[in-house]
This record gives C-alpha cells, structure tokens and sequence, in this order.
C-alpha cells in the first residue's frame, strides 16, 4: 500500500498548496480507498480536498495542535476517507 508523509509550512493566505503534484500516485492507477490525515500547528488553517472532477470535503478548518514535521495519527486526527476511481487524482 503506497503511503505519502508530508510537511509543508504555510505562508499567510496561501491557497492552491497540492502536496501530490509529480508524485508517482498522483493519478490512480487502480481504484483505491483514499485516507487523508491532516493537522496544523496553529488553529488558522482551512483545507478542501478535491478527487477528480469530485468535491470530496468542502472548505474546512483543520484540526490544530499538530507539530512540524510529525505524522498525525488516526487515533486522534479525524481522517478524511474516499474511494477513487481509477485516473481520478
């Protein structure tokens, strides 16, 4: 199962962020299941997740208190679930 860990700091109002762009699964090969585990550092932050032409969570607040640099964990990060279809991002 491929696994993608990132960190990336924000500038002020920066909008657009795609952490997959140029990765190997950035476009499905197969259909998968899709978990997307995300936390910030501060309270601030807003994520909306897209698959395809699908809108799969709208504009949310992301949950805070995480650290730079660590990987959240489902224990205590709400996960963002979905299945892709096959070609879909």
């Amino acid at each position: 199962m491929p696994q993608f860990t990132w960190s990336q700091a924000l500038t002020a109002n920066q909008l657009g962020f795609n952490p997959l762009s140029g990765w190997q699964y950035e476009f499905l090969p197969w259909p998968a299941q899709i978990i997307v585990l995300v936390r910030a550092t501060d309270n601030n932050e807003r994520v909306t997740v897209y698959s395809g032409s699908e809108t799969i969570q709208e504009r949310s607040p992301v949950q805070g208190g995480g650290v730079a640099g660590t990987t959240p964990s489902e224990l205590n990060t709400p996960a963002i679930s979905w299945i892709g279809a096959a070609g879909t991002v």
